[in-house]
């Protein structure tokens, strides 16, 4: 599975080397990857994991912009995969820096299932995430992302920088931390 996951993503990472469409228009298709780290627990098993999310989508103007995740988070026990759908607002523009919102809806599961198969290990989750952009040029961005407000139906264990129940929560959790690259082509 690993193998499969690497494959994809250095394809989708090559496929606009070799695309000729131009972004100075503010339009255009883009490819993104982040990655993350965290440390948390999924019931009584203590995980430290690595998180992979690359996209794919369409920016239509230099405010909004939509698309497909996928976030793989990798851990030596546990594989788990979410994937979603979203939309991006730059809501303050400076210069080459920008600030967003997100709005994202996604699905998650378990490659095997937790506590020795006795769950399913799905999650659903609806809501917000903020961040920020720097245009490197017209066709790369470096991407940050922090924070979660909305709801989340999780098999994890949400750690001390957690508010709220399973229903609603306002997550600062390392692991809502993304640092990521973004192509438009």
């Amino acid at each position: 599975m690993k193998k499969k996951f690497f494959l994809i993503a250095a394809w989708l990472f090559c496929m606009p080397l070799v695309s000729r469409a131009q972004a100075d228009d503010g339009k255009g298709m883009f490819v993104e990857l982040n990655i993350g780290h965290a440390h948390t627990y999924y019931h009584d098993d203590d995980g430290v994991y690595t998180i992979l999310s690359p996209r794919l989508g369409y920016q239509f103007n230099d405010r909004w912009s939509a698309g497909i995740k996928y976030i793989g988070e990798i851990n030596n026990d546990l594989q788990y995969h979410t994937g979603g759908i979203y939309a991006q607002y730059n809501f303050w523009q400076k210069n080459r820096f920008k600030t967003f919102v997100e709005g994202a809806f996604t699905l998650g599961v378990a490659e095997e299932g937790l506590d020795g198969g006795n769950d399913d290990g799905t999650d659903l989750e609806a809501g917000f995430s903020f961040g920020a952009s720097y245009t490197l040029s017209n066709h790369f961005n470096l991407l940050l992302r922090y924070l979660y407000v909305g709801f989340s139906h999780s098999v994890r264990v949400h750690q001390k920088a957690c508010w709220g129940d399973h229903s609603f929560i306002l997550d600062a959790n390392l692991s809502r931390l993304q640092i990521g690259v973004q192509y438009i082509f």
